[in-house]
């Protein structure tokens, strides 16, 4: 998976997609993922950030997590 280079693969989707940015997370770049949301083309795109979490932002974060959930499910439904 590592070896995958979604930039170079994967340059459009045809659906809405949400990018889950986490400040402390060691395992993915926020830089590298916050420039590939900006190159990538979608007919909708959100980017999330969240101050205080690591790489698992649903246990670092959960409340903030389920509520940005259930904001995104709401206003798509």
């Amino acid at each position: 998976m590592s070896r995958i280079d979604l930039s170079k693969t994967l340059k459009v989707v045809d659906c809405p997609i949400y990018f889950f940015v986490n400040k402390n997370d060691i395992q993915t770049s926020t830089e590298i993922t916050v420039d590939y949301f900006k190159a990538l083309k979608a007919p909708k795109k959100t980017l999330l950030k969240f101050e205080n979490s690591g790489h698992q932002i649903h246990q670092d974060e959960a409340e903030k997590f389920q509520s940005v959930i259930i904001e995104i499910l709401t206003a798509v439904l």
